[in-house]
């Protein structure tokens, strides 16, 4: 965008440049012609032959000149056209960046804001994976400090009922519960 905006100023110096040269030129071929109406106006008011031949010469040598500067006034003004074709194409390439770098702003924008919402929950995740981390550690010491092995006391007394069975399990602190899988073989 800056070399294109830098072209367009160049591009515009130039056609300013160029306008004022074929200001220039246009004036000194009014001047060339004001000269040629002059020395005509002389030619027709004298009717010395010698007077006549000079004056012819100076109109004819303003005429060549004219022609001369006309040719480069025409160069000019085709140099000009050209300038002024460049500078409306910098223009439209100038005003599509512009119109480009507002989408690409706004889309930086947005893509800020969407990376901040994940990083709020990418750090919501951390610390829920600390949390969940800490809950581990701890249910692995409350493990740890579980007894190894059930130790199974018979009742001295018999209850009534073949299906249950009473077990006395040491080592535990009051309150603290155990999960228990029983297995029942067949019948021997």
């Amino acid at each position: 965008l800056k070399q294109s905006a830098q072209n367009l100023k160049d591009e515009n110096d130039r056609f300013a440049r160029l306008n004022q040269e074929l200001n220039k030129s246009l004036s000194d071929l009014s001047d060339l012609y004001r000269a040629q109406a002059e020395n005509s106006k002389r030619l027709s008011e004298t009717d010395e032959s010698a007077i006549r031949d000079s004056i012819t010469k100076e109109i004819d040598k303003l005429s060549t000149e004219a022609t001369a500067l006309e040719k480069r006034i025409s160069e000019k003004q085709a140099e000009l056209n050209t300038v002024q074709m460049t500078v409306q194409s910098l223009q439209s390439q100038v005003s599509s960046l512009r119109d480009t770098v507002a989408k690409l702003e706004a889309d930086t924008a947005k893509t800020r804001s969407d990376l901040n919402s994940r990083t709020a929950a990418a750090r919501a995740q951390s610390n829920a994976a600390q949390v969940a981390a800490r809950a581990a550690a701890a249910a692995r010491a409350a493990a740890a400090a579980l007894p190894k092995k059930a130790i199974i006391q018979a009742k001295p007394s018999r209850t009534g009922s073949r299906n249950s069975a009473t077990a006395t399990i040491t080592g535990l602190k009051p309150g603290q519960k155990v999960r228990v899988t029983v297995k029942i073989g067949g019948k021997p």
